[in-house]
């Protein structure tokens, strides 16, 4: 019988794809054609053996006539084939140890590398920061030619799906889901990629490691990643803190060693707060710093912001003059201690927070820096804490912690006087009228007139019996002899300096140099500068009296010395006989003359009319109570000083003599009464003023506090609010008086001229915030109107492009003694 060819073998495919170390199935059909019964024995061979092995099950057949078995292939691979190679499996059937039959089938390794990245802020390969939008890439490189092909992603079920990028999800089980994206044929050396974007699950403690894994597949043959854990944490880590001060970067100075408290800090100080972080992971790492505080280690953190525009907030990011935001900070200038990883140069921010998006190189590690300022609201005897983020998102690391300083004792400069009230039961009574007075009320009996004239023998002006200046009469008797008092004495006092109208500083008013006064009825200074200041131009020597002042709602009257003189009056027109003292000092000292013209503004004569306006927003009140009835302000005026003479209320009123007096009345052990005679003859100080009032030269650099410098201003206000620890003081609406009057050091090296804009080496002067003192009629250059008197010295300059305070929001724009204030909250 001819057996040839009575085997058939029928199998497919014949050509199939099967994933490295992995084995793959075929069923095997024989047939026998022959009319007789035979027993066949399979038997098989590998081209690429042993990376490739085949085996059948069963092996051996008796088929009768005609007849049919099934048996089946594996062929497995050991994972080192060559994938660029195909194994030939030779499937040989005999008969009798005859060949009568063999079929060849060919299996290619399934070659792919499959990869991922994930992508986004505070994200790396294998650390994800909790609840963060994360990109994630597949990949798949085929290495050799692939016909319908699916790519999968197997992600734990936690992780939200936002963007499946055209995939199909669906649920695994209860733990996973996948994403399954058909890609097709794919040519041998081709790329294909899958991005899809996932939420990871909110922070749970300890950091829980998720698995991912996605797979290759075509038809039944498949290729499977290495499982890839991604932990739950922020994968950069804080390492170290530490404290600066505000010092150079190539000269860092530190309050405390690395993870130690910042002990000390004052309201107002100026702060470096340094963080280390390094990057452990092998993938760089995209973040953005971002700096927040707290009064808790483990809670409550909000952002420092970056001025300090808002009320309640202990801290904001201060720019800093010397040193630009995002200033380098070389790793020779690292302070927190040799890293461990390869140092990447920090930066230092000031006017940034967050900082803008940033890397850190794999394997890295960082120092990065925040300028910040502490705040009046930053309480005393107070932790705070520091907390460097990503945006939101947490990183594992030390939290920064500064301890504010005590509050400073309030140091008052002794001994502190409470002043004379001002009611009118406390005023000093006019003195007994002399029997027989020179100046009124005359007798022809007693030759009254020729105390003063000689109508015969007169060749002065006016018939006086003394030659010209008319002072040589009136200090005949006025001397301590012929009168109680003794003006001559304060025009010969060696503590008056002269006058220097070149540079507008007056010590007297010179009644007695020669001038051209012809009468004081007579109206000499409307519209012209005809400056002069004789006996008559204040005193009528015809009809004056011992009366005293009295206290009005418009004003203090003229006194019996003062009175049937003529005056000018708040609506700038001729008065023969002044009601009001202030009314005689208008006439030589408001626009209805004509003033004496300054280049220099601390030189200029202003228009006191003007500026005592009731209608102005702020004036001292000479002419109505003033406006400023504040708690803080009626404790101001009740308050204490080392000069203090005189105890108004919000309510009082106040003389021009208040101010502009004889200095010999300052003596605040005994003081004077409001209403006490003191006439502004002569002064040791500058416009005639009781007390010295620095108001033009700046304090000079390290140049301490002294009351002296502010004596005018104490002789009514209180002195807490300005002396070193007087920032909580009530007597003030403005809590930054110390600071600024006692504590703050300026730019060294700058002018201390009031009118140089910029200049400002040491601590503050009154006048650089209330310039124009009288009122605000007019104000310096460039300066608004504004409430309590402020306007601000030339010295004082923008800040971005603002100069103003704003008592609303309890800010100011300005620039001054080198420190932008843009704005700063008082």
């Amino acid at each position: 019988m001819n057996l040839s060819n009575a085997i058939a073998i029928a199998i497919a495919p014949r050509d199939a794809l099967i994933a490295p170390g992995a084995s793959i199935n075929f069923t095997v059909a024989l047939t026998n054609t022959s009319a007789a019964p035979v027993t066949v024995v399979l038997s098989t061979s590998d081209s690429l053996a042993p990376a490739f092995a085949s085996l059948l099950t069963p092996t051996s057949f008796s088929l009768r006539a005609h007849g049919t078995a099934l048996t089946t292939l594996t062929v497995a691979n050991n994972a080192k084939g060559d994938a660029n190679l195909a194994n030939d499996t030779m499937i040989i059937a005999s008969v009798g140890g005859v060949e009568r039959s063999h079929v060849k089938i060919t299996t290619r390794l399934l070659r792919a590398n499959l990869g991922r990245a994930f992508k986004g802020i505070g994200v790396a390969d294998h650390s994800v920061s909790p609840s963060t939008k994360v990109d994630i890439d597949v990949s798949a490189t085929a290495q050799i030619d692939l016909s319908g092909a699916v790519l999968t992603e197997y992600l734990p079920r936690a992780w939200v799906v936002s963007n499946a990028n055209g995939g199909t999800l669906s649920n695994v089980n209860a733990d996973t889901q996948q994403i399954d994206w058909p890609v097709g044929n794919v040519a041998a050396g081709t790329v294909v990629s899958k991005t899809y974007s996932v939420t990871s699950p909110a922070r749970a403690n300890p950091a829980p490691t998720y698995q991912f894994y996605s797979t290759l597949s075509v038809g039944n043959s498949k290729i499977q990643s290495a499982n890839w854990p991604v932990l739950l944490e922020h994968p950069l880590t804080i390492k170290h803190y530490r404290i600066g001060q505000d010092t150079p970067l190539d000269q860092m100075k530190y309050i405390a060693a690395a993870d130690q408290i910042g002990a000390g800090i004052q309201q107002y100080d100026n702060m470096r707060v340094r963080f280390a972080i390094a990057n452990v992971q092998a993938s760089s790492v995209r973040w953005k710093p971002h700096l927040e505080w707290s009064t808790k280690p483990d809670s409550g953190f909000q952002i420092v912001p970056l001025n300090n525009s808002n009320g309640g907030q202990p801290f904001y990011l201060r720019n800093l003059d010397a040193i630009p935001n995002r200033a380098n900070i070389a790793p020779s200038q690292f302070g927190l201690g040799a890293p461990t990883r390869t140092a990447q140069p920090g930066l230092l921010f000031t006017t940034e927070n967050p900082a803008p998006l940033m890397v850190l190189n794999a394997l890295s590690a960082i120092e990065i820096e925040f300028s910040v300022r502490a705040t009046i609201d930053a309480a005393f005897s107070t932790n705070y804490y520091f907390r460097l983020v990503d945006e939101e998102r947490l990183m594992t690391g030390p939290v920064a912690q500064i301890q504010m300083g005590a509050m400073p004792a309030v140091q008052l400069t002794q001994p502190q006087y409470a002043g004379t009230n001002v009611t009118a039961a406390t005023t000093m009574r006019a003195a007994a009228a002399a029997a027989v007075s020179p100046h009124g009320s005359y007798s022809n009996l007693a030759d009254q007139c020729a105390s003063c004239h000689r109508q015969h023998t007169s060749q002065s002006r006016n018939l006086l019996a003394y030659a010209s200046p008319q002072s040589n009469l009136c200090l005949a008797c006025h001397n301590g002899t012929g009168a109680n008092t003794n003006i001559a004495g304060q025009y010969s006092d060696p503590n008056v300096p002269a006058n220097n109208p070149a540079t507008s500083t007056f010590y007297s008013h010179p009644a007695n140099v020669a001038s051209n006064h012809t009468n004081a009825s007579s109206d000499e200074f409307k519209g012209v500068l005809n400056r002069h200041s004789e006996c008559g131009d204040c005193h009528n020597p015809h009809n004056g009296s011992s009366a005293l002042t009295t206290n009005t709602a418009a004003g203090y009257t003229v006194s019996g010395a003062l009175q049937n003189i003529a005056g000018v009056s708040n609506a700038n027109t001729w008065k023969a006989a002044s009601t009001y003292e202030y009314e005689l000092c208008f006439k030589c000292h408001s626009n209805y003359t004509t003033l004496l013209s300054y280049t220099k503004p601390s030189w200029k004569m202003t228009n006191v009319a003007a500026d005592f306006n009731p209608a102005n927003v702020s004036f001292h009140p000479v002419e109505a109570a003033g406006k400023n009835t504040t708690a803080a302000m009626a404790a101001s005026l009740a308050g204490t000083s080392p000069y203090k003479l005189w105890n108004f209320a919000v309510g009082s009123l106040m003389r021009c003599d208040n101010c502009h007096g004889d200095y010999r009345l300052v003596t605040p052990a005994s003081p004077p009464a409001i209403n006490a005679r003191n006439a502004p003859h002569t002064s040791r100080y500058p416009n005639i003023l009781m007390a010295n009032y620095r108001d033009r030269i700046l304090k000079s650099a390290g140049e301490p506090y002294s009351a002296a410098d502010f004596a005018l201003c104490f002789l009514c206000h209180a002195e807490a609010p300005f002396v070193s620890g007087g920032g909580n003081s009530t007597a003030t609406n403005f809590r930054q008086h110390s600071r600024h009057v006692s504590n703050i050091g300026g730019r060294s090296g700058s002018s201390t001229d009031i009118d140089t804009p910029g200049a400002g080496p040491g601590r503050s002067i009154c006048a650089e915030c209330h310039y124009r003192v009288h009122g605000q009629g007019i104000n310096a250059p460039g300066n608004p109107s504004g409430s309590r008197l402020v306007n601000f010295a030339p010295n004082v300059t923008a800040a971005n492009g603002q100069l103003k305070w704003d008592p609303t929001t309890r800010t100011c724009y300005m620039t001054c003694h080198g420190d932008s204030h843009n704005p700063e909250r008082y």
